[in-house]
């Protein structure tokens, strides 16, 4: 397993602006980006990365989705539209006059999708095992929250509390909720359809990083995903030591040297 060099950031489920470091060498900054953390999870699964583009010149903002970062009873009554319409405000109060970034995680991946379809002003996509599709066990849950399971059984525990981690130590410093509000679930499931119709209007630059080890989502949906965005620039990264909260695991690092060489590439960075 790969050994991680730079530590993580204090646990936090709050949202988060990072600052931009002015390139002395063009006096500038290179752009800003949106990061979407995943389906009960909190902006500290994109964190490390937003972190990672800071000495790059580009700022970056964490949002936290509505229904996140304090009960699993509050996220229980959120609609994705809801999820949506949170990244999409946080979105336009980027700064319009430089390059903007979409970065997503899990279900974020896919409000980034959104974000990157309904605006149309992505200059590039960053998506960390975006979740296009469950497992068999996921989904017959999610089908059966759409048919109304919710009510007679509102919630689901992980298996691990801190999420699906091979980082012991990113897994119990992991703030997301201990159990799955099944109602929710079903919203995610709503979600998943929505964006897979609208795969061929994606046509920024994209970056789609999977786990290999990902017991939440399959590396397949990664893969989907890329051969269907009508993209001019696509890189698909399959790292063999993840799970599925890839930002925070053990190829962090490894994913923030992978998407500064995707955007230095896409946004004309100089070497």
């Amino acid at each position: 397993m790969e050994t991680i060099g730079r530590p993580l950031p204090q646990p936090s489920r709050a949202a988060f602006a990072v600052a931009a470091q002015t390139l002395a060498a063009r006096g500038t900054r290179r752009g800003s980006a949106l990061c979407i953390h995943g389906f009960t999870g909190t902006p500290f699964e994109v964190r490390p990365l937003a972190d990672a583009l800071a000495p790059h010149g580009v700022s970056s903002v964490g949002v936290l989705l509505p229904g996140h970062g304090s009960t699993p009873e509050e996220l229980a009554n959120t609609t994705w539209r809801e999820w949506q319409d949170a990244a999409l405000a946080a979105w336009d109060a980027l700064p319009s006059d430089q390059p903007r970034i979409v970065v997503g995680c899990s279900m974020g991946a896919l409000i980034a999708l959104r974000v990157a379809v309904l605006r149309g002003d992505a200059a590039a996509i960053v998506l960390l095992a975006p979740a296009l599709r469950f497992f068999v066990d996921g989904e017959l849950a999610s089908r059966a929250a759409l048919r109304g399971l919710w009510r007679v059984k509102p919630f689901s525990d992980k298996e691990e509390a801190g999420g699906d981690i091979a980082d012991p130590a990113a897994r119990a410093a992991n703030p997301t909720y201990p159990t799955i509000p099944l109602r929710a679930l079903g919203e995610v499931k709503l979600l998943q359809r929505e964006v897979r119709t609208e795969l061929p209007r994606v046509v920024a630059p994209l970056c789609v990083f999977h786990g290999a080890q990902d017991h939440t989502i399959p590396a397949v949906a990664s893969a989907e995903i890329a051969a269907l965005v009508a993209s001019p620039y696509v890189e698909h990264h399959v790292l063999k030591d993840s799970f599925h909260v890839i930002g925070i695991d053990v190829d962090r690092e490894r994913i923030a040297a992978l998407t500064v060489s995707f955007l230095g590439r896409v946004l004309g960075w100089p070497s």
